[in-house]
């Protein structure tokens, strides 16, 4: 969770702060056969705030925003060096928007939602208090398809989740969370893959198929950074 204070003495002041947590795995398959490789994705609980947001103000001015999304980016390299891949990004982010109404402006937060977000179906809990606006997503499961990977095919991704936001000048404040997808909000099974062997016209034989499983267990190489920082 990160959370901005007002952000200076003037209405040129600017404060941020960025949070990141970052995984990323790369490996290469040596089996025989083609498979179908998915992943089993657990985003935790998604939350951003604005404090204090005026419903009117006299003048225009530049105003804070929070946001907090996850997002993933996968590649796979072939073996003639052709790139292949896919991305996804789910989150929200919160601003202040001004309108002019009557003598003065009507000063309303704005929602944007994030990649992918509105295709899964899931709405934000509103927290019901307009003058400090909390939206919340809750923990969403899913599983990404990778597509077909063949005999030395190399597979990256980096999964990210990102918390961040400005504030500016005499701005109340705000905050972004996003819960911890293997800490406080326990997941046995988040990262996983499932792998399938792809239909062909003449399938191999069981024991050929768990070697090949096999094959890909072995050759796999984590690399797992979880860094964070604020500036």
């Amino acid at each position: 969770m990160i959370f901005g204070s007002p952000g200076g003495s003037g209405s040129d002041a600017a404060s941020q702060l960025f949070a990141q947590s970052l995984w990323t795995q790369t490996f290469t398959y040596t089996g025989t056969f083609p498979i179908d490789l998915t992943l089993h994705l657990h985003i935790p609980t998604l939350q951003v705030g604005l404090l204090g947001v005026p419903p009117r103000r006299s003048s225009l001015s530049t105003t804070e925003s929070a946001e907090a999304s996850a997002k993933l980016v996968t590649s796979i390299t072939h073996p003639d060096l052709t790139i292949s891949g896919s991305s996804f990004e789910f989150g929200m982010r919160e601003s202040e928007k001004q309108f002019p109404s009557g003598s003065d402006l009507l000063n309303l937060v704005d929602t944007e939602f994030l990649g992918q977000t509105g295709s899964l179906g899931k709405a934000p809990k509103f927290n019901g208090d307009d003058f400090n606006q909390t939206l919340t997503f809750a923990p969403v499961f899913l599983d990404l398809n990778f597509g077909e990977l063949h005999t030395g095919d190399t597979l990256s991704y980096v999964y990210t989740l990102t918390a961040e936001g400005t504030t500016h000048g005499f701005e109340r404040g705000y905050f972004a969370f996003l819960g911890d997808p293997f800490g406080g909000e326990v997941v046995s099974d988040n990262l996983s893959f499932t792998i399938e062997p792809v239909t062909a016209t003449a399938a191999p034989e069981t024991g050929t198929c768990l070697l090949m499983l096999s094959g890909l267990a072995a050759v796999l190489v984590w690399r797992r950074a979880d860094r964070r920082t604020a500036g």
